[in-house]
């Protein structure tokens, strides 16, 4: 994933997480407690994946480990990492074998 690629979902990412807990504010007092665990479990995961692989393809492209993906867990850290992604230029070489 190119650099400029990769800040396009970074900001998309942001901004799909604040519409997420709105919505999930929003539907805390009228839908029974069962079904918000597992609303928010669903949303939980699939935020958790989506940011995972999208930091994972942006080191394959800066020529780094995929497995430093997992970097993200930390909090805060996590977020000046994807920072650092945005920032960092990607490498010339072809690198699909990684």
């Amino acid at each position: 994933m190119t650099r400029s690629k990769y800040i396009i979902w970074f900001i998309v990412f942001i901004l799909v997480l604040m519409v997420l807990n709105i919505f999930a504010k929003a539907v805390v007092n009228s839908v029974d407690s069962s079904v918000i665990s597992a609303v928010n479990a669903l949303r939980i995961l699939v935020v958790a994946l989506f940011g995972y692989f999208c930091v994972a393809s942006r080191l394959k492209n800066i020529g780094k480990n995929p497995y430093l993906a997992w970097l993200i867990a930390i909090p805060l850290f996590g977020f000046f990492f994807c920072v650092y992604l945005c920032l960092k230029k990607s490498e010339e070489k072809n690198n699909k074998a990684l």
